[in-house]
């Protein structure tokens, strides 16, 4: 059943990619923060596509300050690590 939410997920992607790609094209012309505020609302709905479609969920650790919306960068290099799930569990040999 698996296989059927992801081909569902990728027609809706690719669908909601090609619909957000023709109606975003006059927001190059626009000002900086126009067409990211753009951007910012087809990852958002990716995100909710991905949470609806398959379940999958996130979450943002460690903002203990600064506000959510723009979280406070790092002033040293850093790596981001994140959690790895297999789909089907581990199988040893």
């Amino acid at each position: 059943m698996s296989w059927a939410r992801a081909l569902a997920f990728n027609l809706a992607f690719f669908a909601w990619t090609a619909i957000c790609g023709t109606v975003g094209l006059p927001f190059l012309l626009t000002p900086r923060h126009v067409t990211m505020r753009f951007g910012r609302f087809w990852a958002a709905s990716v995100l909710a596509l991905l949470k609806v479609i398959i379940g999958l969920d996130y979450e943002i650790r460690g903002l203990d300050r600064g506000s959510r919306r723009t979280p406070p960068l790092p002033t040293r290099r850093c790596r981001a690590l994140p959690g790895a799930r297999a789909a089907g569990g581990t199988r040893s040999r």
